[in-house]
């Protein structure tokens, strides 16, 4: 994070977000960042996870675009399927097995997988 570049405000929601994240001191904490392509939600995370580290936390930093599913999984109902790409994109259940001794783990999420839940 180029702190030079960064508003007061981003400074303030960054601060925030990590104190709340600080807070838990046993096991992992997960944090899900969602929002659509191109909102920002891969620098917000570089930016917590910058925080993060600079307080002294252990940060694991994973995408979901880590674990996209095998090609003809993700496009077995057609490369243009809305469906498709909800439900078989990525592997979720790998995503969900991170380890929980980490003590924190920041996710940069696509779209509306944070809400999802099978």
């Amino acid at each position: 994070m180029d702190a030079s570049s960064v508003t007061p405000a981003r400074h303030r929601l960054l601060a925030a977000a990590a104190e709340r994240v600080s807070v838990s001191t046993r096991g992992a904490v997960r944090v899900a960042i969602d929002g659509v392509d191109g909102s920002g939600k891969t620098v917000f995370a570089d930016d917590l996870t910058g925080v993060l580290r600079a307080a002294g936390r252990t940060v694991v930093r994973v995408s979901v675009d880590d674990f996209h599913q095998p090609r003809a999984l993700r496009h077995h109902r057609g490369r243009d399927s809305p469906v498709g790409f909800w439900l078989d994109s990525y592997d979720y259940s790998v995503l969900r097995r991170l380890p929980d001794d980490e003590p924190a783990a920041v996710v940069a999420c696509h779209n509306n997988f944070c809400g999802q839940t099978a």
